[in-house]
């Protein structure tokens, strides 16, 4: 029986859910009716329509109710505790535990009537001509009239609301693998992969990118070998004729943007030590100890008090003190420590022994399928896996992930569907065995 009403006026919504999350971001996740965040409106909306009774019953099966009960309603005390002192700032700081019901929505958009897994490849294809124009948007932005409307936020904040470019810089990343994955044409495919990869490192280049590109590889490596040989191949062929370009064109004023020396650099500039004479690495490379010195201020704190170590300091105040062009940096860019301060010693175990289980199950969900290697539902499964490693490791370790409502939405819907998944297929596996 399906487990969502209003079959295709919920999927419609789905699909403008997931565009406005990763081409508005920032613009997307501001935008509020009568100080009542838009995101919101759509997660109330969906939980109106799914069948809560069918979904607790899948996370007991699969040793997951308990935790997640536990996660929310502890981080839910926390919470309102913390709106008392510090209003609105509290619940910008606890938006991921919110974010947790889209997971409910995600389960339920797998168990209905038609097939969802060729639904979410046909929503993914259909955005992927989308990352190519905001590509070329973004390119000629200074020629172009890139605006659209403002909106503002309930604590003051601002931005454009279709283009403040806020997602780009792991969405073409994103759309990239989609490519490689599911368009039919393997030449094309690899293009696109390249353009909006090399993109993203370009136009963005920061350690973040770096390091789930090399991710990238090590899972394809792991999980789809035949593919990972292909995409290598290509990749180092793309880079020689990087390199050939800018050995021929060197003396020609001919200037490839963020080359790989700079890329190169830039990388290394993220240890302590990183010794050169370049004053902008010099720059990046003191970024390693601004994290250090954040960080050591960070657990100083939350080791002042055994009431702060154990429960934490709550949401809503600041963990840090640096300001930036006059926005205020409230987190030490990592998301662990984050958890840690906000919501103690408790808090961070009850995060982390329910996000150990949720890549436990992607894992298995992986080694499961008795389809053949290329089949969809792996890639589809594939794909969510990597962007959920982007989460915890790339965008945990060295940014304030969690206060990003337009990434951590996304990601609780993805575990939701790779866990309704997981779940149909040890049932097939089971009826199969019978």
């Amino acid at each position: 029986m399906a487990n969502i009403k209003n079959y295709y006026f919920l999927n419609f919504l789905f699909f403008l859910f997931i565009f406005f999350n990763f081409f508005s971001g920032w613009g997307f996740q501001i935008l509020n009716i009568f100080n009542f965040p838009i995101t919101y409106l759509f997660l109330i909306f969906f939980l109106m329509n799914i069948q809560f009774n069918n979904n607790l019953a899948i996370l007991k099966e699969l040793n997951l109710s308990k935790t997640l009960i536990l996660f929310f309603f502890y981080n839910f005390i926390i919470l309102i505790k913390s709106f008392n002192t510090y209003g609105l700032m509290s619940l910008r700081d606890a938006s991921y535990i919110l974010d947790f019901f889209f997971l409910l929505f995600g389960m339920s958009f797998i168990y209905q009537n038609q097939n969802p897994i060729l639904n979410l490849i046909k929503y993914f294809k259909i955005l992927l001509p989308m990352a190519m124009i905001f590509l070329i948007i973004y390119i000629f932005k200074n020629n172009l009239t890139t605006s659209s409307i403002t909106v503002f936020s309930p604590t003051g904040r601002s931005a454009d609301f279709l283009f403040n470019f806020s997602t780009l810089q792991y969405m073409w990343i994103f759309f990239g693998l989609i490519s490689l994955f599911f368009v039919k044409n393997k030449k094309i495919s690899y293009i696109l992969f390249f353009i909006l990869t090399i993109s993203s490192i370009i136009f963005f280049p920061k350690r973040i990118n770096y390091l789930w590109i090399i991710l990238i590889f090590i899972f394809l490596r792991t999980f789809n070998k035949e593919e990972f040989f292909k995409t290598f191949k290509s990749f180092i062929f793309l880079i020689f004729t990087m390199l050939i370009i800018e050995i021929l064109f060197q003396n020609n004023n001919f200037n490839v943007i963020h080359r790989l020396d700079f890329i190169y650099n830039h990388f290394l500039s993220s240890f302590p030590g990183f010794e050169t004479d370049d004053e902008f690495f010099l720059t990046t490379s003191s970024t390693a100890q601004w994290r250090y010195y954040y960080f050591k201020m960070v657990l100083t704190d939350i080791f002042s008090s055994p009431i702060i170590f154990l429960f934490g300091k709550g949401f809503g105040v600041a963990l840090t003190d640096f300001n930036v062009q006059g926005i205020n940096v409230r987190d030490p860019h990592n998301m662990y420590l984050s958890v840690f301060a906000r919501t103690g010693l408790i808090g961070l175990l009850i995060f982390l022994v329910f996000h150990i289980k949720i890549l436990l199950i992607f894992i298995e969900n992986l080694k499961i399928q008795n389809i053949e290697n290329s089949s969809q539902q792996k890639k589809i499964i594939l794909l969510l896996f990597i962007f959920y490693i982007y989460y915890l490791f790339p965008a945990g370790l060295t940014s304030a992930v969690l206060s990003s409502t337009f990434i951590s939405s996304i990601i609780y819907l993805f575990i939701g569907i790779n866990i309704a998944i997981y779940s149909k297929n040890l049932y097939e596996n089971h009826t199969n065995s019978q």
